[in-house]
């Protein structure tokens, strides 16, 4: 276009139309103008959208720096976290370990008195068993004894019982002969009041 209205321009000045040749040229300036802005301002766009374009990607590249920097202090805190857990589970089974010696030493100290008084109750009850069975005998003896005494009792008691029947018998006939003779007497006495 801007060509079309020179070529419009220099044609109406070779023939000798200077109007029309300025009013061209005029319009051929004011799009040659233009253009000269608009290239400028592409050109100012261009220098600008440049300008942005290495501005973002310094912002990207300091961006990426830090998620770089960011994801090497994720994996050394990961790390450093994974090395405490560890210590402390190492620490933990230690402890533990401890716990339990010290828990398996008192059971086996307390065991070994449980067994020291199971071993001294176990030598009493022998001792009480052997007194049990001293006293048994004994008392066995003193059954034996007494079971003797009491036939010698039962043997006496039949003895005195007899005695008791013979002496009743003879009280008996005694009795019967004194009635007899206070009855002969009686009689003789009565016998002998009649005479007188």
């Amino acid at each position: 276009m801007r060509d079309l209205y020179y070529n419009l321009a220099y044609t109406y000045k070779e023939n000798n139309q200077p109007d029309s040749a300025f009013i061209y040229l005029e319009l051929y300036n004011n799009i040659s103008e233009w253009v000269s802005q608009q290239n400028q301002q592409i050109e100012i766009a261009k220098a600008q959208s440049s300008f942005d374009l290495q501005k973002k990607q310094q912002q990207v590249n300091k961006l990426l720096d830090t998620q770089q920097r960011n994801k090497q202090i994720t994996i050394f805190i990961f790390i450093v976290l994974i090395l405490v857990v560890i210590i402390l589970i190492t620490l933990l089974r230690v402890r533990q370990k401890v716990k339990i010696n010290k828990l398996l030493t008192s059971q086996k100290e307390t065991l070994q008195e449980k067994t020291n008084l199971l071993e001294i109750q176990q030598q009493q009850i022998e001792q009480q068993r052997d007194l049990l069975s001293l006293q048994n005998k004994q008392l066995q003896e003193s059954q034996q004894i007494i079971s003797c005494q009491n036939k010698e009792i039962q043997q006496k008691n039949q003895n005195l019982e007899e005695q008791i029947r013979i002496r009743t018998q003879n009280y008996k006939k005694t009795t019967d002969n004194l009635k007899i003779l206070r009855l002969s007497l009686l009689i003789t006495y009565a016998h002998l009041l009649s005479r007188y």
